[in-house]
């Protein structure tokens, strides 16, 4: 018989992230398995499948959250919650565009943007969509 040490998750990064969902989430901690029904959950419904890196990191992404606050998130295995005494959150914000300058550039790219947030404190937002693609 093998005796497994409990997975104990304790930290993630980052902690904060858009509602519109697709932040990649590192949690920290020991004892991670490699196991297919390893999952992350946040907050009562949203369930994230999560991703092995090694036994102390895992990947989860976020899901798409309806409005800006703070949700608990729990480590899953075979649809249940691992104990732990370390409570995980990650704050989802909602972010509107003010404006961006220049309206317009070269079709070959490389035109600077300059992007404007209605919220002061945006230092979430870590690339954008524009079209089909993604810049940083």
């Amino acid at each position: 018989m093998h005796v497994l040490n409990p997975i104990q998750p304790f930290s993630l990064s980052p902690t904060v992230g858009l509602c519109a969902g697709s932040t990649t989430l590192t949690i920290s901690g020991t004892n991670f398995i490699a196991t297919e029904r390893l999952s992350c959950r946040f907050g009562e419904r949203f369930v994230s499948p999560a991703r092995l890196i090694n036994s102390t990191h895992i990947e989860c992404v976020t899901p798409r959250q309806q409005g800006p606050g703070l949700v608990p998130v729990e480590v899953m295995v075979d649809n249940n919650p691992v104990t732990t005494d370390s409570r995980l959150y990650f704050e989802y914000l909602d972010v509107t565009v003010a404006s961006f300058v220049p309206s317009s550039g070269s079709i070959k790219g490389g035109t600077a943007l300059t992007i404007n947030f209605i919220q002061d404190d945006v230092d979430v937002v870590t690339h954008c969509r524009l079209g089909e693609s993604i810049v940083e």
